[in-house]
C-alpha cells in the first residue's frame, strides 16, 4: 500500500475527520516536505508506520485473515441470509433510486426474479454476483454476509 491508497483508506474509515498529508505527516512525526515527496513518488508504506497510523487513528487497515477450520456456523438459516442479501440489494437500489424493473434490467433477469431475490425467496447465482459487480462499487462479501 503505497501512501496515497492510505490517505484515501483512512479517509473512509474516519469519514468525519480531516485526514490530509499533513495530519498523516504529524502522526508519523515526519515533517511536511518529506511527507509530499513520499506521496509524489508513490512510496511504499512500512508495516510501523502502518500500526502508528492504525493505533492513532483506532482503525484496522487490513482485514483479517480468517482461519479455515471448517467448523460450522450457525449463527442465521439460510433463509435468513438470503433475506439479508435481499435487503442489501434494496439499499442498493434504493441509493440509485432505481425501480425494480430497472434493477431486473441490469441484473439481467425477470422483474419477478428480483423481486424473489429481495424477499430472500431465490439465492442469486454467480451470474447474478457478477451483474451487481459490474454495475456497483460493492463487495460481493458484504452482499452475501454483510461483511
Amino acid at each position: 500500500m503505497n501512501f496515497n491508497e492510505l490517505l484515501d483508506t483512512l479517509q473512509k474509515l474516519k469519514s468525519g475527520y480531516k485526514i490530509n498529508q499533513m495530519s498523516i505527516a504529524n502522526v508519523l512525526g515526519l515533517s511536511r516536505q518529506t511527507m509530499s515527496k513520499r506521496f509524489q513518488i508513490g512510496t511504499e508504506v512500512t508495516v510501523s508506520e502502518l500500526q502508528e497510523l492504525e493505533n492513532f487513528y483506532g482503525v484496522s487497515l487490513y482485514k483479517e485473515s480468517t482461519h479455515n477450520t471448517f467448523e460450522r456456523q450457525n449463527d442465521i438459516t439460510v433463509n435468513e441470509k438470503s433475506s439479508q442479501f435481499g435487503k442489501r440489494l434494496s439499499l442498493i437500489q434504493e441509493k440509485h433510486n432505481f425501480l425494480d424493473r430497472e434493477m431486473a434490467k441490469l441484473l439481467k433477469i425477470s422483474e419477478d426474479e428480483y423481486i424473489d431475490l429481495v424477499c430472500g425467496d431465490k439465492e442469486p447465482d454467480l451470474q447474478i454476483l457478477n451483474c451487481i459487480k459490474q454495475n456497483f462499487k460493492v463487495s460481493i462479501d458484504y452482499l452475501l454476509y454483510g461483511d
